[in-house]
């Protein structure tokens, strides 16, 4: 049990760091990365979660639909 919690530990830390790095080198204005970098501090586990499902779900949307538009 103590090594599936451990492992589990690790692989969420490593998700948030990724979070994290993955914030900084958006290209956004720096007021939306300090805010989500806020978000994802103050709220570890659902500030990542939202990141991910929200904020960069958007991000993947609009690059595939501008992509289109370059054709």
């Amino acid at each position: 049990m103590d090594v599936i919690k451990f492992v589990g530990g690790i692989l969420w830390l490593i998700l948030f760091v990724w979070s994290l790095v993955d914030i900084v080198k958006a290209n956004k204005p720096n007021g939306w990365k300090l805010i989500w970098v806020l978000i994802c501090l103050v709220f570890p586990v659902v500030g990542t979660i939202v990141y991910y499902l929200i904020a960069r779900q958007k991000d993947m949307h609009l690059s595939k639909d501008f992509s289109d538009l370059t054709k």
